[in-house]
């Protein structure tokens, strides 16, 4: 009995330092201008250049440190959810690693892109539309073109992708994990159609 006493009122107390610990060290933590994760995945690469950059200059900070750092700059409440166990501990790289395993996927990004170039509204006749459109056009392009594996074949299969029904897409991402190379061909995209196509095939009764 005597002896669980002071064990109880040993890890209390080591709490309350370490809470106050965490505190004192926030507000020792000098203020820096960091840029802001909307939670938009074509918005992470972006983000993660501009942060990293504003933190490699200061090798004298701590992983707790870059921790509070990177939780102050995540402001959705989809990409502070994935930050909140990671966080409870400090583990940054732990923190940067289930962004990453969330928002870094260069395919789903290129698809997106796709889906963003198809789905522009309607371009009108005016100069100042026609200028807009144009630097949207020709900005999305360009992130297009950044993507490791753009080709035209890439192009057309995100393309196709969006036409997918949601359990026919469901398919394809399985398809897509069992493929030898990481970049999917249009003849990869025949193939599976032409095999979904055939199990959808009802065979005739056979006949008495």
């Amino acid at each position: 009995m005597s002896s669980k006493g002071p064990e109880k009122i040993s890890e209390g107390s080591s709490s309350v330092c370490s809470a106050s610990h965490d505190r004192s060290s926030r507000l020792k933590m000098p203020s820096i201008e960091m840029p802001q994760f909307s939670g938009e995945m074509l918005d992470w690469e972006h983000f993660w250049q501009d942060f990293s950059a504003a933190l490699s200059h200061d090798t004298k900070r701590t992983d707790s440190e870059k921790a509070i750092y990177l939780s102050s700059a995540v402001k959705s409440k989809e990409a502070k959810a994935i930050l909140a166990t990671p966080f409870e501990r400090r583990h940054y790289k732990k923190m940067v690693k289930a962004l990453k395993d969330e928002y870094d996927q260069p395919r789903e990004i290129y698809r997106t892109r796709v889906k963003k170039y198809f789905n522009r509204t309607s371009i009108g006749r005016t100069q100042k539309s026609l200028k807009e459109a144009r630097t949207d056009i020709m900005s999305n392009i360009k992130s297009l073109q950044k993507y490791e594996h753009s080709s035209l074949d890439a192009f057309l299969i995100a393309g196709l992708e969006l036409s997918f029904s949601e359990e026919l897409f469901k398919k394809w991402k399985t398809e897509l994990h069992h493929l030898k190379s990481k970049t999917p061909t249009l003849q990869d995209v025949e193939r599976f159609l032409r095999i979904n196509c055939n199990s959808l095939i009802v065979p005739h009764p056979s006949r008495a």
